[in-house]
């Protein structure tokens, strides 16, 4: 059972997959109103970029995973960036050396760009801004803690150390496990069992600092409030079949995904064809700090619902009507050896009983010809005898 992962069967502690994931900041200077006024670069927004994959394949092999970049301005100033995923068996993957491939960091970033590889950061030059993209070491750059679930502390202020001053931090980061698994979820209806094909609804219910649904002890590491953002790019990669229906935001747009460079990125083994057949959409949803309306400014809360329709061959039905072929096969040779003996008893024995008679008629015939014989042979030696005895004195 290669390949299969049967952790997915268990199912999520009650309540982790209302729980959302959380960004905070610490070692960031406080703001208040006053701060706000004279140092309005203290105010530290952060841009979001999102990547949900749901990379179908055969049974169990299907990939689900959320790609996170964070952009941290050069003028922000904290020392640890904290993110929370309400999963303890949740997986951390270090995306920055991805990077070193050109044609990938224009696709990210759609700029474009020239690019510098250096021993732990790639810098992206583009027109007004120069990106580290930092290929961060989970050992030395990171702290991990189970808090209701896992949270990791990036070092930034020791990265930032690093790097050069006019630079903005980029990193790049990749989530796994049954919580991320759970952002995509499934609803099958009508009679599946007996169906060949059939639609089910998709629904992704992707949700990044909330705080109504927040747990009450990451509140309480909440000592600067949770991280406003300034940018937040949501991308959704589905198979092209399944048919947007209907989403919370307003879709920015949508498009097709090269196979070049993304299924390097994705490090498949089946490099050559993974979003050639089927074919891949990308699903772009995007909310800016700048564009928002009055009473809808983008703070620290991003909420995603988007719906999707989806038809499937059912394998189901197949593996029914065989099982119940072969049920019914053995229930009629169950039933044939249980009726079968009976019929041959009969027939043995009405056929002993024919055969005994027709023996004892071919004994009584036989007995009967035996008995008549001798008076056949004594005629033959001795002539016709007379009729009377007074004759025979003539």
């Amino acid at each position: 059972m290669k390949g299969i992962n049967l952790n997915w069967f268990k199912r999520l502690p009650k309540g982790m997959a209302l729980q959302p994931i959380s960004i905070w900041l610490d070692g960031a200077p406080k703001l208040t109103k006053a701060t706000k006024a004279t140092s309005p670069q203290t105010d530290i927004r952060l841009e979001m970029h999102l990547n949900y994959w749901n990379v179908r394949k055969f049974f169990f092999r299907s990939k689900y995973f959320l790609d996170i970049g964070i952009l941290i301005p050069k003028a922000a100033k904290c020392d640890i960036l904290h993110l929370h995923v309400p999963d303890p068996r949740v997986e951390l993957k270090n995306l920055g050396d991805k990077f070193k491939n050109k044609e990938l960091a224009r696709a990210v970033f759609n700029e474009d760009l020239t690019s510098t590889d250096g021993e732990k950061q790639v810098e992206l030059s583009m027109p007004g801004k120069i990106i580290s993209v930092y290929n961060f070491s989970q050992n030395e750059d990171v702290d991990v803690q189970k808090l209701n679930g896992k949270m990791f502390g990036f070092k930034v202020a020791e990265i930032r150390k690093r790097l050069k001053d006019e630079a903005d931090l980029y990193l790049r980061l990749r989530l796994s496990g049954k919580y991320i698994r759970k952002l995509l979820k499934v609803e099958n209806r009508g009679a599946i069992a007996f169906e060949s094909v059939f639609t089910s609804t998709q629904v992704v219910d992707a949700r990044i600092n909330q705080m109504r649904s927040l747990d009450d002890e990451i509140k309480e590491k909440l000592t600067n409030g949770l991280a406003k953002f300034s940018k937040v790019h949501f991308f959704l990669i589905v198979p092209s079949r399944d048919e947007y229906t209907l989403s919370s935001e307003t879709l920015h747009a949508a498009r097709h995904i090269e196979n070049t460079p993304w299924a390097n990125y994705i490090e498949d083994k089946q490099k050559s064809r993974l979003f050639v057949d089927p074919l891949y959409t990308v699903y772009h949803w995007k909310r800016t700090n700048q564009e928002e309306k009055p009473g809808r400014e983008l703070g620290s809360e991003f909420v995603l619902y988007a719906k999707f329709k989806r038809t499937r061959l059912g394998w189901r039905p197949f593996f029914l009507y065989l099982m119940v072929a072969i049920g019914l096969g053995i229930l009629s040779n169950f039933l044939y050896d249980r009726v079968r003996p009976d019929n041959q008893c009969t027939e043995n024995k009405s056929g002993a009983n024919s055969k005994t008679r027709k023996t004892s008629k071919t004994n009584a015939e036989r007995k009967s010809k035996q008995l008549v014989a001798p008076d056949n042979s004594m005629k033959g030696a001795e002539g016709e005898r007379p009729k009377t005895g007074v004759a025979s004195h003539l």
